[in-house]
């Protein structure tokens, strides 16, 4: 049977701001299981918003990517309850608050 040949994707090169990024995940993401995962977690949001243009932006971002790992990774540890209630409601929060804006 005849078949085409497949088209070779041409690769595209990475902007800097993307580079950065993925250096940055590479590096970090790992760390997301361990035992400082909380540390990871503060220390990957605190490096991407320094590469962000805009701190709304990092802020949306951290909220719905990297504030639920940090939620989880606190229940994994040995955490005060009054202080991952606390964060558990600020999520919340600020999930019902970008709902609203929509």
């Amino acid at each position: 049977m005849f078949t085409y040949p497949k088209k070779k994707r041409k690769k595209r090169s990475l902007s800097e701001k993307a580079f950065l990024n993925k250096l940055i995940d590479y590096h970090l993401h790992p760390h997301f299981k361990g035992p400082n995962a909380e540390r990871a977690i503060l220390l990957d949001y605190f490096a991407h918003s320094i590469i962000e243009s805009t701190p709304e932006e990092s802020r949306r971002k951290f909220i719905r990517y990297s504030l639920p790992k940090l939620i989880e990774a606190l229940d994994r540890g040995q955490e005060d309850k009054k202080y991952k209630e606390l964060l558990r409601l600020a999520y919340l929060y600020s999930i019902f608050k970008s709902l609203s804006k929509k």
